[in-house]
């Protein structure tokens, strides 16, 4: 079982088999003088952050504004907009476009 959550997760992160029809995009903010960091998900928001806290907690890498958020221990997240789109990419450039 542990083997199918692993594999389901890696194809996830390489965005392989993900409905991009229910994309997301969100910002996650905590407090005031950290920019905000945006981000994509087709999860619910509430398990987007779960996953995205699990990563910190663990030790892994991720993007050093988010990581500045979630050691407040006091970071929200929240929609910004639904995005259908057709891919990863579409959904990374999106995003990029709030990060400028």
């Amino acid at each position: 079982m542990f083997f199918k959550i692993k594999a389901t997760r890696e194809k996830r992160a390489r965005g392989e088999g993900v409905d991009y029809s229910n994309c997301k995009i969100f910002v996650i903010t905590s407090v005031p003088g950290i920019d905000p960091y945006y981000g994509f998900t087709t999860q619910s928001l509430s398990a987007r952050l779960l996953d995205l806290r699990y990563s910190y907690e663990q030790g892994k890498e991720i993007d050093p504004v988010l990581f500045e958020h979630l050691s407040t221990g006091m970071e929200q997240i929240e929609k910004v907009e639904d995005y259908p789109c057709e891919s990863f990419n579409e959904a990374r450039e999106r995003v990029n476009e709030y990060n400028q």
